[in-house]
């Protein structure tokens, strides 16, 4: 998740600046705005709620991680406890196929962490619609013509700043993405 928001808020000033680059011309009447994308992420509802989503899912397969490891070692004390009783090839088979579900099992828990990473970026992709289209709007509204990220400016005046106000307004019109996670 973290890499595709990366992607997006390295591109996004290019992207921004761009779409408003013919009407540069004279430099005295252009407006320039910055946006902090770090702290965009960081504070923005709709982020927030995405990643407890997840931190959710997560911590439920953490449980059951857990409570399987617990039932695989039982198995696997229970058939050392009856080794003895067992012929060489049974216990072989015995230990064969514990090792097999605990394979299984832990191919199961990478699918299933893949799919809520999946799902999660998928619902982040909301939410940078949604910012892209606050800032091309506040950009028509405010005339700037360009926006650019903190992250790719060495310095810039403060007051140049409007990640707060894009900040509000984001957390205004997606205050929670909903992430469908799949089965």
């Amino acid at each position: 998740m973290k890499r595709s928001i990366k992607k997006f808020f390295v591109a996004l000033p290019v992207v921004v600046g761009l779409s408003f680059l013919p009407s540069l011309g004279n430099a005295a009447n252009d407006k320039i705005a910055i946006i902090d994308s770090q702290e965009l992420i960081e504070k923005s509802k709709a982020v927030q709620s995405i990643r407890e989503q997840a931190n959710k899912k997560l911590e439920s397969l953490r449980k059951e991680a857990t409570n399987k490891e617990k039932e695989l070692k039982k198995k696997f004390d229970d058939l050392e406890s009856n080794k003895r009783k067992l012929s060489k090839e049974a216990f072989e088979e015995g230990n064969e196929k514990i090792a097999k579900e605990a394979q299984e099992f832990q191919k199961e828990s990478y699918e299933a962490r893949m799919k809520i990473e999946k799902s999660s970026v998928e619902a982040m992709a909301k939410v940078e619609e949604a910012i892209f289209d606050i800032i091309k709007a506040r950009s028509k509204k405010e005339k700037y013509s360009l926006v650019l990220s903190k992250l790719s400016t060495f310095y810039n005046d403060d007051s140049l700043d409007i990640t707060d106000s894009v900040l509000a307004e984001l957390d205004k019109v997606l205050p929670r993405v909903e992430v469908k996670f799949s089965k």
